[in-house]
């Protein structure tokens, strides 16, 4: 068995099975039962990286994961249905944490060579302030409620409170409430970094914190500021995933619910494209790149590590309905493209095979407007270096594999 808790980069050893036994090993024993955990899989594997990045290997994340954990299903074994109301009410501020995560994630710079130390503390001020603010202020204050409701009983009204009143109204959680080195609470993290309260230096960083009539001024170095960015990061996944897991769990309740009836949802299509893509690394493929042309939305893969280009990109176009839901979800790009095309690229980058079809086709199978057989038709396969199509004689393996 791969040790797949060693790297988190792309390795064509890795298998799919070997993932759904990691995936089953360390997320099955958090569900209600299979069933619902089994429904989950393929989102899971994702998560997965999330766990061994920032939980995994440090025990005092993976309890801090699990307390937050039982936190929630104490209070859902007192009132479940006080509880599921609660979190349907949540649901739409909650889901845009991910969005907004992923798009401060993609912004950020791929490489630090050029960096000199002040940019460098710079850059891990700004990552504070855009984790704890759009991204943990949500989840914390999500938190808070059930945690008092498990506690007293009642689920507390939040209106007058601000971030620094929550975090000083969850008792026995410190690990959720300041860092571990200057023990400065995460809501005076967050001012700081709004604020620009810090002097950087050299050797240290002096940051200034409080009330007018109350100020605090602490120094640090340059590593321990990294090591405080790190331990926001690990500290928000660990809550984040725990509340992932609630919401999975009880998705059908929640969703069954009058509070959610009335919320038009907007996915970012690059929340869905994750999963998407790393999904596709599982079976095989390496990806290489996105892009478009005109109104033709691409994605680009290296052929699998079997070298078969026929049964490539035969299995590379099962996504497409998933692709096409992505982008449907998102009202920035539903009206951009018309159609998905997947090119299956060889080591050297040049196209050896491509798939390509109408998004309309896949939205209508998606919905059930059209069969399998329907939507294989419209599927234009071509081998680039025979010059020809590959014949919809394939339907049969699809139609084995789409199901």
């Amino acid at each position: 068995m791969h040790n797949i808790f060693e790297t988190l980069q792309y390795d064509p050893d890795l298998t799919i099975d070997e993932y759904n036994y990691v995936t089953k090993e360390v997320f099955l024993k958090h569900f209600k039962d299979e069933t619902t955990f089994l429904k989950n899989k393929e989102l899971l594997r994702t998560e997965l990286v999330n766990y061994i990045k920032y939980i995994a290997k440090k025990e005092k994340f993976e309890q801090l994961f699990e307390k937050v954990l039982k936190v929630f299903n104490d209070a859902i074994a007192k009132d479940k249905n006080k509880v599921i109301k609660e979190l349907a009410l949540n649901l739409l501020k909650i889901s845009k944490t991910d969005s907004l995560y992923l798009a401060y994630y993609i912004r950020q710079p791929k490489d630090f060579s050029s960096y000199s130390p002040r940019e460098f503390a710079e850059y891990h001020f700004d990552v504070i302030y855009e984790i704890l603010e759009s991204c943990y202020k949500p989840r914390i204050e999500l938190f808070y409620k059930i945690y008092t409701f498990d506690k007293d009983g009642v689920l507390p009204d939040t209106a007058g409170k601000n971030f620094g009143d929550t975090l000083n109204l969850i008792n026995w959680f410190d690990e959720l409430t300041k860092d571990p080195i200057l023990n400065i609470v995460f809501s005076q993290w967050r001012n700081i970094a709004t604020h620009k309260d810090f002097e950087i230096g050299k050797n240290s960083i002096k940051v200034e914190y409080g009330q007018k009539d109350n100020r605090k001024t602490k120094t640090l170095n340059h590593n321990q500021l990294k090591e405080i960015t790190f331990y926001i990061h690990s500290v928000y996944n660990a809550l984040r995933l725990a509340e992932v897991i609630i919401y999975l769990n009880y998705t059908e309740e929640i969703m069954a619910t009058d509070e959610v009836k009335s919320i038009a949802f907007n996915i970012r299509s690059e929340a869905s494209l994750l999963h998407i893509i790393h999904n596709i690394q599982t079976v095989g493929f390496e990806f290489h790149s996105l892009n478009d042309k005109k109104n033709i939305f691409i994605l680009n893969l290296y052929i699998k590590k079997n070298n078969d280009l026929q049964e490539s990109v035969i299995h590379a176009s099962q996504v497409f309905t998933k692709l096409a839901m992505a982008l449907d979800n998102d009202e920035l790009q539903k009206d951009k493209f018309d159609e998905i095309q997947i090119n299956i690229l060889d080591k050297n980058d040049v196209v050896m095979a491509s798939a390509k079809i109408d998004i309309k086709s896949c939205i209508d199978y998606s919905f059930g407007k059209i069969n399998m057989n329907q939507l294989i038709e419209n599927i234009a396969y071509k081998i680039e270096s025979r010059g020809s199509q590959i014949e919809n004689s394939v339907g049969s393996i699809l139609e084995h594999t789409l199901n």
